[in-house]
């Protein structure tokens, strides 16, 4: 009878505590790999549409309140868009920072809805320049860019897939001679380490 008492006991706090669930940790990591949907147009250049891979890792911290449905996380990726045709090459790290909340709908599943503050890192930023007779030059960019994504999705157990939508990124007066508008939607499938 002590026994079943203790262990009674023992499975109810457990079960309190969400251990017979995939528990939700105080923080995550995980591995997000994606594709990107990117959208380059240039001054006096038709619009360049490219599906590029982008490599991401993410550091999630819980919060303790409201069941840890609120989180916070930080998430470097590497992206990448080059377009032959107008000698235009921009690779980039995105340092992105955001919030995110889940809506749980079983034990081990849930949406979630991501509001993401970014700053793009140039890698290699070049756009070719045509000088006329005296020929081409490619000019660099190493300036750096902020933007705002926002994205929702679907996470059961250790896998997620995700929708972002990126701000539309301008730049003029940089030191690239042409300005340009640079947009992209993601769909991003992540997959949780621990």
């Amino acid at each position: 009878m002590r026994t079943t008492l203790i262990l009674m006991l023992t499975l109810s706090v457990l079960a309190a505590e969400g251990y017979g669930q995939d528990t939700l940790r105080s923080f995550q990591v995980r591995f997000t790999p994606g594709i990107d949907f990117a959208h380059l147009t240039i001054s006096n250049s038709p619009e360049y549409r490219h599906a590029n891979i982008r490599i991401g890792g993410e550091i999630e911290f819980l919060l303790p309140s409201e069941k840890r449905k609120w989180g916070l996380f930080a998430e470097p990726a590497y992206q990448s868009f080059s377009q032959q045709s107008v000698g235009f090459r921009y690779e980039s790290i995105e340092a992105s920072i955001g919030i995110r909340y889940r809506l749980f709908l079983e034990n081990k599943s849930y949406f979630f809805v991501n509001v993401i503050s970014l700053l793009d890192i140039p890698l290699a930023h070049s756009q070719r320049y045509s000088l006329g007779i005296v020929g081409n030059v490619t000019l660099k960019d190493d300036s750096f860019d902020a933007g705002f994504a926002g994205g929702a999705g679907f996470s059961f157990r250790r896998l997620s897939l995700e929708g972002r939508f990126y701000s539309e990124r301008v730049r003029e007066g940089s030191q690239l001679p042409l300005h340009y508008y640079y947009r992209k939607t993601s769909l991003i499938l992540g997959f949780r380490l621990f």
